[in-house]
């Protein structure tokens, strides 16, 4: 397995690159990207750059632990983009690169 990079690791601040390659090797690192955040103490997702891997590849679970088959309630993207975004929902933390705060509700911005 990969090794989770955590805060203040300033790799976590690198851009990352699009994925141009779509091959047995993505979904390879795919695979072990999963692996990484089911092994993590209760994140809700994960991104390549959190194993040092500086592609736009991330997996979102929804499923609030709600699974009846394995892959039910995952996203998996690549080379996602923000297009638009309108407001702010507070909810709870599921970052694994910063384990303190994984289960917490992050206060609101002023």
């Amino acid at each position: 397995m990969l090794e989770l990079l955590k805060l203040p690791d300033e790799r976590l601040r690198q851009k990352s690159e699009p994925v141009t390659q779509f091959d047995s090797k993505l979904g390879a690192f795919v695979k072990a990207l999963e692996e990484a955040m089911l092994a993590g103490p209760g994140g809700v997702g994960i991104a390549a750059p959190q194993l040092g891997v500086f592609q736009r590849v991330v997996i979102v679970d929804c499923s609030l632990g709600l699974r009846p088959n394995k892959n039910h309630g995952r996203l998996f993207m690549v080379n996602p983009e923000i297009l638009t975004a309108d407001g702010e929902v507070l909810g709870r933390e599921g970052c694994l690169s910063v384990p303190e705060w994984v289960g917490t509700v992050p206060r609101a911005r002023n």
